[in-house]
């Protein structure tokens, strides 16, 4: 447990000075492989240091002693993964790791120093926390400090944390001891007021503690696994954490004691400690949490739960001062009263039996009273919603119910946690693209152009963002593979729709999603895309359900499109909505890559999004400047609908810019064009029309913005001969890098 210091102490210096962490210490020699001479790469550092903030910064290392390092979007200087305790917290956040950059078991000094002498360690710890497994080394004992209780696993191999298995092989581990803080069994109180699911916290603590048994036994390193825990009423203080007790044995003349009683590995006899075997099943694990039973459950958690009402396994209690009651039923949780009728939340699944969401579908009292029994309708009186609403939320500020209506919009599946995106990335990056655009002087890698749309997506769902059009026309391209991740993010938010359900007159299936996206699309009619566009900025839209009356919702959905055609969807050179991507073929195509590799990553995909700072601003209504939207690929799509005689006069001047002495610049005048391309047979304002709205040429002008009239030459390749072809008057001004001929999409 961190202590609370007075505000106006030295936050850093104090918790050192309860740590017993001096100048001798807290150095130790680490091996930084990314120094460049004349800075040696061994170095004897810092172990816990403090920033400008006044954080504590806290070093990590590898068995070999070598620095972890990171680069911020991949460029620049290498950074040092280090772990930061906030001097103040953020709501209930007191420690930071880089983000998406994976986690590392704190090891420590002694541990090295052990592991390097291959020292026989008979008992070994494990604890969340470096500063616990620090006290613990200062006091002699072999404790290895997580970042989290969840931050157990080698990112590559899936197995314990390499190092920790290391230690066990080389220095004998008999015993390995999972020790987690005294409140471990504990209910969230945040959780108790919103009336939300309360065994979530504790099933963490002992859902940990069996997974970190199961890869030592998976390991077949044949060594006994420990639970213990802190028993917080050892003293008047209540220590939470194993440095807290020990801080506690100091002050208190007991530290002896202390650490006999920690090392005693014996159920149920020590005092200062909570001892559960090897052999404990987990039905005995279950019940010491409290969590085969409500009664049981209730009992330990009275003193916090008193009169309230609390969700235990999906179902609501509470305790009327005589007896426990259950209020509603966990079955009356996919039961919703809206107005006069009732309503089931019913999952769907796609063709593999997976669940991509859920439905809300009307429901007759005489099916609920069959599936339920007489007597079902107590459980819903004045528990009734007004209406429908729609308030998108993805994070801790999701309601159910907005000032007593029922919202559409679905909490996220995920909860965010610290952790590696490192698939993520790679995805994004393939999919985005790599290299950098210049903005207003700034260089913006595209992978964070991608990582801004996500952004954008989960943390500001209301905000208007352009329609995003993945186009290859080859195979193996993983360009639906984003959006199907983000269907998999979404969950209930998100659905999957084909070209038909958009000439439909029956839009109810999609109009209350944040994200709606379409395969193998073809919306080649401008009638189409013009829908598209509307939809894609509109405050509201008129729903249109099958046999019932049409209402309005709230619409904020953003729309992803994906296509091997390159005819995939309408747009002309002035559209600012569209956002047209072609995606590159695989190197290597990995199975089951979403899967395997970036479901397991969301929670981290999460956390990343709600910390990051968003690289662009928003500089128009759908957040993004086109000019960090336009690409190659937008502009030869566009160029597929042209009008012909705008397509014609663009590839004649693109041919003109094959004759190297034309130079990067051209000037011609429109009656000139009308001669040498069209036969003469096209008005001048048509033509200027051409040039000046559909490919965005202008007059040749003075310094002062004025059109001036002159005498140029051009050259035109003619019968296999270039003639020079000479002009005078108010002429427009043609560049190379916007008409020479690029490699049409194909």
């Amino acid at each position: 447990m961190d202590k609370e210091v007075n505000s106006s102490a030295n936050f850093y210096a104090e918790e050192m000075r309860l740590l017993g962490v001096n100048e001798e210490n807290n150095k130790f020699e680490l091996i930084n492989l990314e120094a460049e001479p004349p800075i040696p790469k061994r170095q004897l550092r810092k172990i816990f240091s403090q920033d400008k903030k006044g954080n504590i910064q806290i070093a990590f290392w590898n068995l070999r002693r070598e620095i972890p390092t990171f680069y911020i979007n991949k460029t620049g200087n290498p950074r040092e993964w280090r772990q930061t305790r906030l001097k103040e917290p953020k709501g209930d956040m007191k420690y930071q790791t880089p983000a998406g950059e994976g986690t590392y078991p704190w090891l420590g000094p002694k541990i090295t120093l052990w592991y390097e002498e291959r020292k026989v360690l008979k008992t070994l710890f494990i604890t969340e926390g470096a500063k616990k497994a620090m006290k613990a080394q200062i006091h002699g004992v072999p404790c290895i400090g997580l970042t989290s209780i969840t931050h157990y696993r080698d990112r590559e191999t899936g197995q314990l944390q390499s190092d920790i298995l290391e230690i066990i092989k080389t220095c004998k581990v008999q015993n390995l001891v999972v020790l987690w803080d005294g409140d471990c069994r504990d209910i969230s109180e945040k959780a108790l007021e919103r009336v939300e699911e309360l065994t979530k916290r504790p099933e963490t603590f002992l859902n940990s503690l069996c997974r970190i048994r199961a890869l030592v036994i998976e390991a077949d390193l044949g060594i006994n696994i420990y639970f213990s825990h802190v028993k917080r009423n050892a003293f008047a203080s209540q220590p939470k954490g194993l440095d807290d007790i020990l801080i506690a044995g100091e002050k208190e003349d007991a530290l002896e004691p202390i650490l006999n009683d920690l090392y005693s590995l014996a159920d149920g006899k020590n005092f200062y400690f909570k001892k559960i075997g090897s052999k404990t099943g987990m039905n005995e694990l279950k019940e010491y949490f409290c969590l085969t039973d409500v009664g049981q459950f209730y009992d330990k958690h009275s003193g916090k739960i008193g009169l309230k009402e609390f969700v235990f396994n999906g179902s609501v209690y509470q305790f009327d001062g005589a007896e426990l009651e259950e209020r509603m039923p966990l079955w009356t949780r996919k039961i919703k009263r809206v107005g006069d009728y009732f309503f089931e939340v019913v999952p769907t699944m796609d063709a593999r039996g997976e669940i991509t969401g859920q439905n809300l579908v009307k429901i007759s009292s005489g099916a609920l009273s069959i599936d339920y029994g007489k007597g079902w309708q107590k459980y819903f009186k004045g528990k009734r919603y007004l209406g429908f609403c729609n308030v998108p939320a993805n994070y801790d500020d999701y309601q159910e119910q907005v000032k007593g209506y029922l919202n559409r919009y679905s909490r996220l599946n995920w909860m965010p946690k610290e952790g590696s995106i490192e698939n993520i990335k790679k995805m994004i990056r393939h999919t985005f693209g790599t290299g950098q655009i210049e903005h207003n002087g700034q260089e913006i890698d595209r992978i964070d152009l991608g990582l801004d749309y996500c952004q954008l997506l989960l943390t500001k769902p209301i905000q208007k963002l352009p329609v995003l059009v993945l186009y290859s026309p080859e195979r193996n391209t993983g360009k639906s593979t984003f959006p199907l991740f983000m269907k998999k993010v979404l969950g209930a938010n998100a659905i999957k729709v084909g070209n038909k359900d958009f000439n439909s007159n029956h839009n109810e299936v999609f109009a209350d999603k944040l994200l709606i996206y379409c395969e193998e699309t073809l919306l080649d009619k401008r009638s189409q895309s013009e829908m598209i566009k509307d939809l894609a900025t509109s405050e509201h839209i008129t729903v249109n359900p099958k046999n019932r009356d049409m209402y309005e919702l709230n619409f904020f959905a953003k729309f992803i499109f994906t296509s091997n055609n390159s005819r995939m969807i309408y747009v002309d050179k002035r559209s600012e909505r569209f956002w047209i991507i072609r995606v590159p073929p695989f190197k290597e195509v990995e199975v089951d890559f979403l899967k395997n590799k970036l479901l397991p990553e969301i929670p981290a995909f999460l956390h990343l999004l709600k910390e990051r700072k968003l690289v662009t601003k928003r500089e128009s209504r759908m957040h993004f400047h086109r000019d960090l939207i336009l690409t190659d690929a937008f502009h030869r799509t566009a160029e597929l609908y042209e009008n012909p005689d705008v397509a014609h006069l663009r590839e004649c001047i693109g041919e003109l810019f094959d004759i190297e002495k034309n130079g990067d610049e051209i000037l011609i005048d429109r009656r000139t064009l009308i001669d040498q391309f069209f036969n003469g047979n096209k008005t001048l304002n048509w033509i200027k029309e051409v040039l000046t709205d559909r490919l965005e040429v202008d007059h040749l002008r003075d310094e002062h913005g004025n059109v001036i009239v002159k005498r140029s030459t051009f050259y035109r390749l003619l019968n296999d001969n270039i003639y020079p072809i000479n002009v005078r008057g108010r002429l427009y001004v043609f560049k190379r890098e916007d008409f020479a001929i690029k490699e049409k999409i194909t």
